[in-house]
């Protein structure tokens, strides 16, 4: 099943990972959780959950507050509903569309490097080389 635009535009700006999504999906019953048992509960790696949480705090998905993580109001609307139920539904269509997402970055940040490494730079006056 394609997904919609509203899906890849949330998956490509807001829910690029898998953490962020799993962190999402688990909380989306509405009850605020731990943040070390959500952490263990969903097995990943310490450094990599914080990361997730502050992106998805930053992007208003979730609240994060004395050690306690819940849904923001972001998670309230319509195409966050739709991803977790697409989630559900057909998880190989989300998989490939963030295996694309990441592709796309990776093919982007290596093209920066590649021009990067080729800037020829004046010299500077009175350097003779």
């Amino acid at each position: 099943m394609p997904l919609s635009a509203n899906l890849v535009e949330l998956l490509d700006s807001t829910i690029d990972s898998f953490e962020k999504l799993e962190i999402a999906r688990a909380l989306r019953d509405g009850a605020p959780r731990e943040l070390d048992d959500l952490r263990a509960a969903l097995e990943l790696p310490k450094e990599e959950f914080v990361v997730a949480v502050e992106a998805l705090v930053h992007a208003g998905i979730v609240t994060s507050r004395d050690g306690v993580i819940a849904l923001g109001a972001r998670a309230g609307e319509s195409r966050f509903r739709e991803l977790m139920t697409a989630y559900d539904d057909d998880r190989f269509a989300i998989a490939a569309e963030l295996s694309k997402i990441a592709m796309r970055r990776v093919r982007t940040m290596a093209a920066r490097a590649f021009s990067t490494a080729f800037v020829f730079k004046k010299p500077k006056r009175g350097d003779d080389g």
